[in-house]
């Protein structure tokens, strides 16, 4: 999992969008370990 955090800009916005990207990350992340999961339970049926 790579995650890219800017720590030279403080402002709302910035953070809000930080948080934002952290969380679609985390989810694609998530998806993906469980496409891989199905894929892998329906090859050894």
């Amino acid at each position: 999992m790579r995650f890219t955090i800017n720590t030279k800009h403080h402002s709302a916005n910035d953070s809000y969008f930080s948080k934002i990207s952290l969380t679609l990350s985390v989810f694609g992340e998530l998806s993906t370990q469980s496409t891989t999961l199905q894929m892998t339970v329906t090859s050894q049926k």
